[in-house]
């Protein structure tokens, strides 16, 4: 079964719902804080168990704006009086707001709704404007005036931290029967709502039923039952399963007639042992979550030596680190001034090189006009040498021609006339 929804995780998820911000406040009329009157009067018709409606008598009908309809419901349980004791009150859909549905079981839920969202209307005005009180066809209801004082002190008696049915824990260890717990459990409800109504004549069998919801033997049961579990010390006894236990026994106990004054307000004191029990259990978590904390600052504080010898080792690696970055930037500035130098000397051999390119250039040209030349004198010489024959014969035939004419005048060599 879905524990969510429950009757309790329903009462729970309307508490927690109720101071949330209502979806739209501009939807509130001026209606809703009107002045209504406790003279108003309803026309109560009975109804069977777990019946439900809307709107009047046993609901507001046009607030807290004109048209917003309330609902209701009731469950099987009804007092002596002939009243239903368990009825829910729902708010119209104007006022609804998340997914879960909101659900008023008590006026003290209806009363912190109000404060928390109607802080001007009152909870008198409120449940003047329909009647609480709804009667059972199953009997003849006698009338009573529907005051809140009743379900206050039922609020405050089930405050203690005990379950809404008492016989859900007695069966896990029972001292008494289940039927005794349940039918004494479903009187202390209702007995509240039997004191503000008139007395009404009873029977001798309700007086039985009374007398008999715990008897002497039931009472010294609960009373060994309840002594064994305050054997037991107070963190183990708030973190066990029976802590809620002790809470009914205590309830259970104060019925003794022979207690002490002292008695009574150690019962009370226990009956409040779930509630302190929930905050002490809180408070030992935050202690031990706070020890955790503790011990995490302590634990990091013993780094700290740690930490600070590597800081130190670190730190002189840096500084040794930064001694040979400067000795590297040094070295680096004289390369650079070397380099400097060596452009320098290059610019100088590059304007060296610039001028022998030129004169070579020059011989180069002079070279190949000399090379063209020689080229041609072969080429001649070697044209000459092809006609030397023939100039040789020229010149052998021209010197034998020399001879003859110079022998043929030679006669005439010192002639005189």
């Amino acid at each position: 079964m879905d524990l969510s929804d429950t009757p309790e995780a329903l009462i729970l998820t309307s508490l927690q719902d109720e101071k949330e911000p209502l979806k739209d406040d501009s939807a509130i009329g001026s209606n809703a804080y009107k002045d209504v009157t406790k003279d108003k009067t309803f026309d109560l018709q009975s109804v069977s168990s777990y019946s439900s409606g809307e709107g009047l008598p046993y609901a507001p009908d046009g607030w807290p704006n004109a048209g917003d309809v309330w609902g209701w419901k009731v469950a099987g349980r009804r007092s002596k009086g002939g009243y239903f004791t368990d009825r829910s009150l729902i708010p119209p859909a104007s006022l609804q707001k998340g997914t879960r549905k909101l659900e008023f079981r008590s006026k003290a839920d209806i009363k912190r709704y109000l404060h928390s969202n109607f802080p001007n209307m009152t909870l008198e005005a409120f449940f003047a404007l329909f009647s609480w009180m709804i009667p059972s066809a199953e009997e003849t209801p006698t009338k009573v005036e529907d005051d809140d004082t009743g379900s206050q002190r039922k609020s405050r008696r089930k405050s203690v931290g005990r379950p809404r049915k008492s016989s859900a824990l007695v069966p896990v260890r029972p001292c008494v029967t289940p039927d005794q717990v349940a039918k004494f459990d479903a009187y202390l409800d209702n007995l509240d709502d039997m004191l503000d109504m008139p007395h009404t004549e009873t029977t001798a069998s309700d007086h039985a039923t009374c007398a008999s919801a715990l008897d002497a033997e039931s009472i010294e049961c609960c009373k060994k039952k309840l002594s064994s579990l305050l054997a037991l010390d107070f963190p183990s006894l708030v973190s066990s399963n029976d802590v809620a236990e002790v809470a009914i026994l205590a309830s259970q106990i104060r019925e003794d007639p022979n207690l002490t004054v002292d008695q009574l307000f150690k019962l009370k004191l226990v009956e409040q042992v779930p509630l302190a029990g929930e905050a002490f259990l809180e408070a030992k978590e935050s202690i031990e979550e706070a020890d955790k904390r503790m011990a995490d600052l302590q634990a990091k504080k013993l780094e700290i030596p740690t930490l600070k010898k590597e800081y130190n080792e670190l730190k002189e690696k840096l500084s040794e680190r930064e001694a040979e970055m400067d000795i590297s930037t040094l070295s680096i500035k004289e390369i650079d001034d070397q380099i400097r130098q060596l452009q320098l000397k290059r610019n100088r051999i590059s304007s060296a090189l610039e001028t022998m390119q030129k004169d070579k250039d020059k011989l180069t040209s002079e070279l190949s006009n000399v090379a063209n030349s020689i080229s041609t004198i072969v080429n001649e010489i070697q044209s000459g040498l092809s006609q030397k024959s023939k100039w040789d014969l020229k010149k052998a035939n021209n010197v034998r021609r020399v001879a003859e004419i110079q022998e043929k005048f030679v006669t005439l060599r010192g002639l005189t006339f």
